[in-house]
C-alpha cells in the first residue's frame, strides 16, 4: 500500500507577518545604533585643562606606585640581610623538602600579611610533595570510580589511608570548582545525612580564593575535636591540585588542653583527559588523635569509646575500631563523590540564572504609512507597516553607506586618553613584574654565591641515591616480587654514580688489576674493592661464565679448586635470583640474604647484587650478624672476541638487630686475632686482615671465572680471528 504524502505544515498568514515585522524592527534598531556611533566620530580639539588633569592623575598614580616599590625594595633588602646572616651560620643539617617539622603544622601570631605568608608556605610545601605522597599508590587505569580504605593500628596508634578515583564528564574548570565547593560544604551536609542540603552560601559568586583557613570544633561524646583546616588550590593548564592539611597549633587561636587534635593531609589531583572529561584522584591520611597543647596520643580505649565500642581485650577493641573506621570512611567518600555532582549542578543552575538576559529595544521606531499608489489596494494595516519598515530600512542602509564613505576623522580625546591609559597601565604592570623578577633573581644569585663561597657548605640534600630502609628490606605478601624489582632497579640505575669515583686503569698493558681499600671511621670498618680484567671471548660467553662463576664461587673457594663447577649450572638469565644463607661460626651466625640480577643493554651487561638486611618472609634471630653488601659487575663488549669486566663492591661494618654495630673486640675474637689494649692497634690488625683476605678472594675469583670461561669455550666451535686480543697483547699502546 503506497504511503500517503505528508501534509506540509503552512504558517498562519498573520503569524508570518508578525515574524517579518519583528525581524524588520530589529534590523532597523541595529542600523540606528550604527548611525549613532558613526555620527559620534567627529574631531574635537583638546583643551589644556583636560590634558593637565589627565597628566596629573597619571603622575600621582605613578608616584604612589614608585613609593610602594621603594618600600618593597627596602623590605626585601632587610630580608636579604637577615637571610645572608643566617646563611653564614654553622648549620649541621638542612631539612629536606619531605621532612616534617613544627613549621609544617604551626601558625604564628602576627599581622595578617605574615600569617598569609605562613599559610602559603605550608600549602606550597604540601603541594610540592604531591608526587612523592601519591607515588606508592596504584590507581586503576580504567575510568571506573574507586574507593580504597586502609587502616593500620600499631603500638595502639591508629593511621588511616584513603584513596579514591572519580571520572566526570565535565571540563577541568567545572570539576575543580565543584570539588572546591564540595570540600567547604561536605562536613555540614554529612552531619545532616542528606544530599539535598543547600549550597548557596558557598557557591562561587566571584572567582574562588586560592587559600582558605577554617577553624571548626566538633563535639564527639564527652570530647571536643578541634579542626583547624588549611586548604589551597593550585591551577595549571591541564591539571588542578587541591591540598589540605590541619594546623596542629595556632598561636592566635589556641586550643583547650583537653581538646583533641588530628593530623590530616589530603591531596586531590584533577587531570583533563579531554575537553569534557576530567579524572580526579584523591589521597588523604589521618593520624592518631592527640591531646591539646601537650601533643600526647589519646589512649585507644578513649578513642574507641567515641564510636560506642565497649571496653574489652585490647586486640578486640583494635579490631572493632579498625572495622568501624574502614566502614565510616568508605561511606564518607562515596557520599562525597555524589556531593561533588550535586555541587556542580547547583553551581551551573546559579550561573544560568545570573546570565544577562536578552536586551530589549528601547528606541521607538518611526513607522510611516506607505504612500506608494501601487499599495492602495492593500487594506491590511500590518502589510502596509511591513512595507513601511522595508522602505525605512533601505533609507537607513543608504545613510550608513554615506557616513562610511566620509573622510577619516580624528579620534576624540576621550578615546585617545582611554587608549593611552590602557597601554600605560599594561606597560607599568609589565615593568613592575620585570623589576620584581629581576630583584628576585639578583637576590637568589647573591644567596647562591654566598652559599658556594662558604668554607663549610651545607650537607647535600638527600637524592634518589640516598640509602633508606626501603633499599634493603623485603616485605612478605603479594608485593614481595614488586619490592625485589624496585630494589634491583634502584641499584642498577645507580651503577654510574657508585663507580664514578673509582679510577680504573686505561692503560692496555695493565690487563688485570685489583685494588682493596679498607677505611675506618668512628670504630666502624668499611671495605671497598675494585677489580678489572680482559677476557678473549664474546660478551655473551663472558656473561654466562661470570654467572656460573658467581654461583659456584663459594664451593670452589672452600675447595681451593679454580674452575670447579657444581650441578646447578645455568645460562644467562635476566630473572631475579634470591638466596638466603645462614653460616654458623663458633658463637655467632652470619646471615647472607642476597638479591641479584643481570641487566642486558646492547653491548653492556650489568650484574647488580646486594644483601637484604631484613626479610619478613625469612626472619632470623636478633643476635644474627648482618653485613650490608653492594656489588656491581659491568661487562662491556670491546670487540667480537674481546670483553672487559669491571667489578666494584662495598661491605659495611657488621651489625645485629639486637646489639647494633658489632664491637671491634668481638670482631677480633671472631677472626681469631689477639686483642690489644690499644683500640687503634686493633683496628690496624683488622684492616690488614681484611685487605689480605679480599685481595686473595678477588684474585681467586678472576682465576675461577677465567677457568670457567675456558671450560665453556671447549663446548663452542673454534672462533676465527682473535685479532683484538692479539693486538692488545702485541701492541698495547696502539690499542688505546
Amino acid at each position: 500500500m503506497p504511503e500517503a504524502p505528508k501534509r506540509v505544515r503552512r504558517r498562519n498568514p498573520e503569524s508570518r507577518c508578525a515574524f517579518k515585522l519583528e525581524a524588520l524592527k530589529r534590523e532597523v534598531y541595529a542600523l540606528q545604533c550604527t548611525i549613532t556611533q558613526l555620527q559620534r566620530r567627529k574631531s574635537s580639539s583638546l583643551s589644556w585643562e583636560d590634558v593637565a588633569r589627565a597628566l596629573q592623575d597619571d603622575t600621582l598614580r605613578l608616584v604612589g606606585e614608585n613609593r610602594e616599590l621603594q618600600r618593597t625594595q627596602r623590605a626585601y633588602a632587610r630580608f636579604y640581610r637577615v637571610v645572608t646572616a643566617c646563611a653564614q651560620l654553622s648549620i649541621d643539617r638542612v631539612p629536606t623538602l619531605t621532612e616534617e617539622t613544627w613549621r609544617h603544622a604551626q601558625l604564628l601570631a602576627g599581622d595578617p600579611a605574615s600569617r598569609q605568608l605562613g599559610c602559603e608556605w605550608i600549602l606550597k610545601q604540601v603541594h610540592f610533595n604531591t608526587t612523592r605522597a601519591m607515588a606508592h599508590i596504584a590507581f586503576p587505569s580504567d575510568g571506573a570510580s574507586y574507593v580504597d580504605v586502609h587502616v593500620n593500628i600499631e603500638a595502639d596508634l591508629l593511621q588511616i589511608h584513603v584513596t579514591t578515583q572519580q571520572v566526570l564528564a565535565f571540563t577541568l574548570a567545572e570539576v575543580a570548582d565543584a570539588y572546591w565547593i564540595a570540600e567547604q560544604s561536605f562536613a555540614r551536609m554529612y552531619v545532616g545525612q542528606t544530599l539535598d542540603a543547600a549550597t548557596d552560601d558557598v557557591l562561587p559568586h566571584s572567582p574562588p580564593p586560592t587559600v582558605q583557613y577554617i577553624q571548626e570544633s566538633l563535639k564527639y561524646g564527652l570530647y571536643d575535636v578541634c579542626y583547624n583546616v588549611l586548604s589551597g588550590r593550585f591551577d595549571e593548564p591541564r591539571r588542578t591540585t587541591l591540598v589540605l592539611r590541619t594546623i596542629l597549633q595556632d598561636e592566635m587561636h589556641p586550643t583547650a588542653p583537653s581538646a583533641w587534635l588530628v593530623d590530616t593531609k589530603q591531596w586531590t589531583v584533577a587531570d583533563a583527559l579531554g575537553p569534557n572529561l576530567t579524572r580526579c584522584r584523591t589521597y588523604y591520611t589521618i593520624q592518631h588523635p592527640m591531646l591539646g597543647q601537650s601533643h600526647t596520643s589519646v589512649p585507644l580505649a578513649d578513642f574507641a569509646s567515641v564510636f560506642g565500642i565497649p571496653a574489652g581485650h585490647p586486640r578486640d577493641v583494635a579490631s572493632a575500631l579498625r572495622n568501624r573506621s574502614e566502614a565510616n570512611h568508605r561511606r564518607q567518600r562515596t557520599s562525597f563523590q555524589a556531593w561533588v555532582v550535586i555541587s556542580h549542578r547547583d553551581a551551573t543552575t546559579m550561573a544560568d540564572a545570573e546570565a544577562p538576559k536578552k536586551r530589549r529595544m528601547t528606541i521607538k521606531l518611526p513607522i510611516k504609512p506607505s504612500q506608494d499608489p501601487r499599495l492602495d489596494h492593500i487594506k491590511s494595516k500590518r502589510a502596509k507597516a511591513l512595507e513601511a519598515l522595508r522602505r525605512y530600512t533601505y533609507e537607513l542602509t543608504t545613510e550608513v553607506c554615506r557616513l562610511k564613505r566620509g573622510q577619516v576623522a580624528m579620534l576624540p580625546w576621550e578615546d585617545v586618553a582611554i587608549g593611552l591609559k590602557e597601554d600605560m597601565l599594561e606597560k607599568v604592570r609589565e615593568n613592575r613584574a620585570l623589576k620584581q623578577e629581576m630583584e628576585a633573581r639578583r637576590r637568589m644569585c647573591q644567596f647562591l654565591h654566598d652559599c658556594l663561597g662558604r668554607s663549610s657548605p651545607f650537607n647535600t640534600v638527600p637524592s634518589l641515591a640516598e640509602e633508606t630502609w626501603r633499599h634493603s628490606q623485603l616485605l612478605s605478601g603479594p608485593s614481595r616480587e614488586l619490592g625485589c624489582e624496585w630494589i634491583l632497579n634502584q641499584l642498577y640505575h645507580n651503577t654510574e654514580r657508585a663507580m664514578a669515583h673509582v679510577q680504573f686503569p686505561d692503560d692496555g698493558r695493565e690487563l688485570d688489576c685489583i685494588d682493596v681499600n679498607v677505611v675506618s671511621s668512628g670504630g666502624l670498618i668499611r671495605v671497598e674493592v675494585m677489580s678489572q680484567e680482559y677476557l678473549p671471548y664474546a660478551l655473551e660467553h663472558v656473561v654466562e661464565a661470570y654467572g656460573i662463576a658467581a654461583a659456584s664461587f663459594t664451593k670452589a673457594y672452600l675447595r681451593k679448586v679454580a674452575g670447579y663447577l657444581d650441578d646447578s649450572k645455568a645460562g644467562v638469565s635476566t630473572d631475579i635470583h634470591y638466596e638466603s644463607v645462614l653460616q654458623p661460626h663458633r658463637q655467632h651466625t652470619i646471615c647472607y640474604n642476597t638479591l641479584s640480577r643481570f641487566f642486558l643493554a646492547g653491548d653492556r651487561c650489568v650484574l647488580a647484587l646486594r644483601t637484604i638486611l631484613k626479610d619478613d618472609e625469612h626472619p632470623v634471630p636478633t643476635s644474627t650478624w648482618i653485613m650490608n653488601t653492594k656489588q656491581w659487575v659491568v661487562i662491556d663488549r670491546l670487540g667480537p672476541h674481546l670483553t672487559r669486566c669491571r667489578t666494584f663492591y662495598t661491605i659495611d661494618h657488621p651489625c645485629s638487630e639486637a646489639g647494633g654495630y658489632v664491637s671491634v673486640a668481638e670482631m677480633m675474637r671472631f677472626r681469631g686475632l689477639p686483642i690489644c689494649a690499644n683500640e687503634a692497634q686493633n683496628l690496624m690488625l683488622l684492616r690488614d686482615r681484611f685487605h689480605e683476605q679480599h685481595r686473595l678472594q678477588r684474585s681467586f675469583f678472576q682465576m675461577h671465572a677465567r677457568c670457567v670461561a675456558e671450560t665453556l669455550a671447549v663446548r663452542l666451535p673454534a672462533s676465527e680471528g682473535l685479532d683484538e686480543w692479539t693486538a692488545m697483547m702485541q701492541a698495547p699502546e696502539a690499542a688505546w
